[in-house]
């Protein structure tokens, strides 16, 4: 909080290159998320603030639901290890970039970006289980959760979510 939303995408990307093998991406996820919850509060993080951070978030959001990471925590003997690893915190971190995105940034840079490749449109359209789809429904309710407290979405812009 003390070093502000500018310099967010920096410390995000620090944490995810300090932690990459074995449980630490687990702790790397949960970490990324824990910085959003915290700068939530007071508006640090609103309008076009979390943009430049966006590609590595997304990245997150894409290893914990159907990446390695999904997979480590499928298997009770990982998944029992660490408190990161028992439960999935993405769906939080989507409410709190739908709630805090300005909603003219959302489907250029979170439903189907240009610049990097973890759109949540291609996630959604590549989920090939049952599980997959459920998680992808879970993602998008709470995406549209966020927006709906979201103080740049009008109800005519929110009716097709």
């Amino acid at each position: 909080r003390t070093l502000g939303p500018y310099y967010l995408s920096f410390v995000l990307g620090e944490v995810n290159r300090a932690l990459q093998r074995g449980y630490q991406r687990h702790v790397a996820g949960a970490s990324i998320v824990g910085i959003l919850e915290a700068m939530e509060p007071g508006g640090f993080i609103e309008g076009e603030q979390l943009v430049p951070s966006l590609p590595l978030i997304l990245e997150v959001f894409a290893m914990e639901l159907s990446g390695e990471v999904a997979e480590e925590k499928e298997i009770e003997a990982i998944g029992g290890k660490t408190r990161e690893a028992k439960s999935t915190r993405v769906y939080d971190a989507a409410e709190i970039i739908g709630r805090a995105l300005d909603f003219k940034f959302f489907q250029p840079c979170v439903l189907s970006p240009e610049e990097h490749p973890f759109g949540i449109q291609g996630a959604v359209l590549n989920a090939g289980t049952l599980k997959g789809r459920n998680k992808m429904r879970e993602l998008l309710r709470r995406f549209g959760l966020g927006l709906a407290a979201n103080k740049t979405v009008s109800a005519g812009v929110m009716l097709p979510w």
